[in-house]
């Protein structure tokens, strides 16, 4: 993959910043991770393999792996600001915007359509205009952060996992791309959890539970290097379960309270982890 992309391409949804950064404009120091902790793949010339190096200054790679694959993707940017009233597809799309995070903050049931126009900054009118229901609205809200979860992380992720051999460092490469993603991908973090709660009452936000599920089910299984086809062993099952765990456990860490400050440092512990180091102390 290539290393010389150097600027950052906004993703699409609620027009905050796609996973990808600006390589250019952090120090060796990005995240204040002790020991530049970052990742490098160092080829072993006899065997033809690579193997994460912790303690080297390696982090940018995956940066750049990660911000070649979002600029080549379908990612483009919307802006949020408030749009004209006689742009149909503006409207519609800022309206979208807004309402993602009134569901992510309330929840589908407790968010009601005056909010919703509210924080649009336009009428129940104009919202009913565009979309038939709440339910209609949400669906597109659905829509919008599943293909935003599909193009701006589980594409670009696989895609540089792919050519990783260890498991161990593609679980690092999740880790960081996870990290990095806490705070512009909060409001789908949010919307994603929320959905387990509501789905069994109403089934746009279970068809929103289920698209998610389906796709981060596909993300576990290239981490862990299994096909989709493939027939799982027990102990097959139990590596999955530990990858869903790890990343819906950082999802829930990062819409925490000061979450997104301290899972740089859950990122540098696990890097000890697997360095075998955290209980060696």
């Amino acid at each position: 993959m290539s290393e010389s992309v150097q600027s950052c391409t906004k993703e699409r949804f609620v027009g905050s910043n796609a996973l990808c950064v600006d390589v250019s404009a952090h120090p060796s120091s990005l995240f204040g991770l002790r020991g530049c902790l970052r990742i490098q793949y160092v080829t072993d010339e006899h065997q033809h393999s690579a193997s994460p190096s912790l303690r080297q200054s390696a982090y940018e790679p995956v940066l750049r792996s990660h911000a070649a694959v979002t600029a080549n993707g379908t990612s483009r940017r919307r802006g949020v600001g408030r749009p004209s009233q006689t742009d149909s597809a503006e409207t519609r799309a800022h309206i979208i915007a807004r309402a993602a995070g009134c569901f992510a903050e309330n929840g589908f049931a407790n968010t009601p359509i005056s909010q919703l126009a509210g924080a649009a900054g336009v009428t129940a009118g104009t919202i009913y205009h565009h979309f038939a229901s709440k339910s209609g609205l949400f669906e597109a809200v659905a829509a919008d952060a599943g293909d935003h979860l599909e193009h701006s992380f589980i594409r670009p992720l696989l895609a540089i996992t792919d050519v990783q051999p260890s498991f161990d460092a593609r679980l690092q490469t999740l880790v960081i791309v996870t990290a990095m993603s806490a705070q512009s991908d909060v409001t789908m973090h949010r919307l994603a959890l929320g959905a387990d709660l509501e789905a069994q009452h109403h089934p746009e936000v279970r068809a929103f539970r289920d698209r998610i599920a389906s796709d981060l089910q596909r993300l576990y299984l290239g981490i862990c290097g299994y096909s989709e086809t493939e027939i799982l062993t027990e102990e097959q099952q139990e590596t999955v379960a530990f990858v869903e765990s790890l990343l819906l456990g950082m999802w829930h860490f990062s819409i925490r309270p000061a979450g997104p400050e301290r899972l740089p440092a859950f990122v540098q512990a696990f890097g000890r982890m697997l360095e075998g180091e955290l209980f060696a102390e």
